[in-house]
């Protein structure tokens, strides 16, 4: 992640100014911020889901098992249509794939339902085209070092540009000092800077 990059997630961070570097660390990684994908998946897109206990995506093993899951259950409309495509943020497909999970039959299924509806953080909603795009498996974090420097350096160019506004006010009030005084020929006294 590059300075500049890191500048624009800081500045998503309400009140960063006043907050600590832990503080703007902890606001960026907090999952309150509801996510919901309400696009069509395919097999094609449930084998690519990362499935993080078993460091690999759900993949052909996970999808023939869920077929034969939906098979047993004479869930053939769902074979059918995951060929096509079809929305998977309905809540009983979403408990189906947790209960699938919990119980064993399906493992990483669950990862089907948290890739369709869940809380995500401000990193991971800016950073989400990006990862889709990219099709990342993680999301890069900044480290505390990183953005301690980062958050010193957007407080010190956010002071040096409130020092030159003001300079540049006083030099404005100066100017139209000086106006008045020429437009009243030298008299009074002569403004100061």
């Amino acid at each position: 992640m590059t300075p500049e990059e890191l500048k624009v997630l800081i500045r998503l961070v309400p009140g960063w100014e006043s907050k600590t570097s832990q503080e703007v660390l902890d606001a960026l990684l907090v999952e309150d911020i509801p996510f919901e994908n309400s696009g069509d998946f395919t097999w094609k897109g449930l084998a690519s889901v990362w499935v993080p206990e078993t460091g690999m995506r759900f993949g052909r093993g996970g999808c023939k098992r869920l077929q034969d899951v939906l098979l047993q259950q004479g869930e053939t409309w769902a074979i059918s249509q995951l060929s096509s495509g079809m929305p998977l943020n309905d809540v009983d497909i979403q408990n189906t794939f947790n209960l699938l999970d919990q119980v064993g039959l399906v493992p990483g299924a669950r990862h089907l339902a948290r890739e369709v509806k869940r809380n995500i953080s401000l990193l991971e909603q800016a950073r989400i085209k990006e990862r889709i795009e990219k099709f990342q498996i993680e999301i890069e974090v900044p480290s505390l070092e990183e953005i301690t420097a980062c958050v010193a350096h957007m407080k010190l160019v956010a002071l040096s540009e409130l020092r030159i506004e003001r300079a540049l006010d006083r030099v404005q009030a100066y100017r139209e000092a000086w106006t008045e005084y020429i437009d009243n020929n030298g008299l009074g006294l002569e403004p100061e800077l």
